[in-house]
């Protein structure tokens, strides 16, 4: 006979699971595992960081503001591209394609796309403006060291042979 634990576990398990494929298909808990979005801190908070380039406390607030305010227009246009993509989908699965429709449809995805990395280069040359020309090469190395040591884990941890490994298996278009 299962204890009331076990049989509360074997109901709860199915819609914890839900919830988790919820939010790793939504790449919200991606996100915040490495470190992106809103909810976890940047660069320009880390307080080893801070020190090194000499940043005052104007500086990180200002780059805080352009990191936050970017990142709220990012999210718009993220959903945007979610929803046109899945109103493609819906006029790829009709037996009568509309051209007309379709087009207007891939248009507002590579319009949203083009934003997206179009924001992201001016965010970069705002927060550059902000710090002075020592601070940016400093910070360059900083992000360089962070990135190596990135790469350092992913080979010790073996993340690079799974990515082959998926790449692998996947089929071929």
């Amino acid at each position: 006979m299962k204890s009331k634990t076990q049989h509360r576990h074997k109901r709860f398990l199915p819609k914890l699971a839900m919830v988790a494929a919820l939010l790793l298909g939504s790449g919200v808990l991606p996100a915040a595992l490495a470190g992106q979005g809103p909810e976890a801190p940047g660069w320009w908070s880390n307080a080893r960081v801070v020190e090194t380039l000499h940043l005052s406390a104007e500086q990180v607030s200002r780059i805080e503001t352009l990191i936050y305010d970017s990142s709220g227009m990012m999210i718009d246009l993220r959903a945007k591209i979610a929803k046109a993509s899945l109103e493609l989908d819906r006029l790829l699965r009709t037996d009568d394609l509309n051209d007309d429709r379709v087009q207007a449809t891939i248009d507002i995805i590579a319009d949203s796309k083009c934003t997206i990395e179009r924001e992201k280069l001016s965010v970069r040359v705002a927060v550059a403006k902000v710090l002075d020309s020592d601070q940016r090469a400093q910070l360059r190395e900083v992000l360089k060291r962070a990135k190596t040591k990135r790469n350092r884990f992913k080979e010790y941890s073996g993340w690079n042979q799974r990515q082959e490994q998926r790449r692998e298996r996947a089929p071929r278009k």
